[in-house]
């Protein structure tokens, strides 16, 4: 593909995917703070895989609303908070209100280094709930990578690739758009939302790609009454920076 193609093609994507979460930003923070599975499993597991991080620097990467952001902080993590929606409004607006030293900077994960020119800046990055935003993740991923301290810590919650078509069917609607892109909404006025999930052999070959070793996978069984509390909604994975990321086009 020409470069100039390609460049529009990029552009677009992400010109669709921030108009996207712009048009949702006031549903999704409604959402979220009724949202149980965070709650209940997500946040607690991320912040056990995270470990003992008081006094880290700590970037929470696509932060949406900020409850996230405030759980490090209250945890003693200095933390940067970065998103491209209008959701990072919300973040400010509780940040103003009461204060905890949070910065947020609005940006695009696969462009932070215009946002965060002095890499490896952090002891530890989360991506909560964020990869599947994406469409390719190799580019969000090696600017995770510039952004971390080497032997720095990468934790990523997601939704299961393998389990998510199950789920899906409890979603007011979910279809197909070809490839990995789905097309979904969670409730009668939620506005249409896309999201893109392979499985988890090519999840995880992106991470060994882009310089990261696995120290621990977790996909535990779906909190509270989902449809079927046996099988596991998300995907967690504490990840450490380490080999240079190849430059290579991934082939699995």
């Amino acid at each position: 593909m020409p470069p100039g193609n390609g460049c529009h093609t990029v552009c677009a994507a992400d010109t669709y995917l921030q108009d996207m979460w712009d048009r949702a930003a006031g549903w999704w923070a409604q959402h979220l703070r009724e949202d149980k599975n965070r709650r209940l499993q997500v946040f607690p597991l991320v912040l056990r895989l995270l470990g003992a991080a008081k006094g880290f620097e700590v970037l929470d990467a696509g932060c949406g609303e900020g409850t996230f952001a405030r759980l490090l902080a209250d945890a003693g993590c200095t933390v940067t908070g970065v998103d491209f929606s209008r959701l990072l409004d919300v973040a400010q607006d509780y940040e103003t209100q009461e204060p905890r030293g949070i910065r947020y900077i609005k940006a695009n994960l696969a462009h932070l280094g215009t946002a965060l020119p002095i890499p490896g800046s952090f002891d530890a990055v989360v991506c909560n709930l964020v990869l599947h935003c994406f469409p390719r993740i190799d580019t969000v991923l090696r600017a995770l990578y510039a952004q971390l301290k080497p032997g720095g810590s990468l934790v990523v919650s997601d939704l299961h690739p393998d389990t998510f078509p199950f789920f899906s069917r409890a979603w007011t609607s979910c279809v197909g758009a070809g490839g990995n892109e789905y097309r979904y909404t969670l409730s009668a006025d939620c506005p249409e939302l896309t999201l893109f999930l392979d499985g988890t052999a090519e999840l995880e070959a992106s991470f060994a790609h882009n310089g990261f070793v696995c120290l621990e996978s977790l996909a535990p069984s779906a909190p509270g009454a989902e449809p079927d509390a046996a099988l596991p909604q998300f995907i967690y994975y504490r990840l450490q920076r380490a080999s240079v990321p190849s430059l290579s086009p991934i082939h699995v």
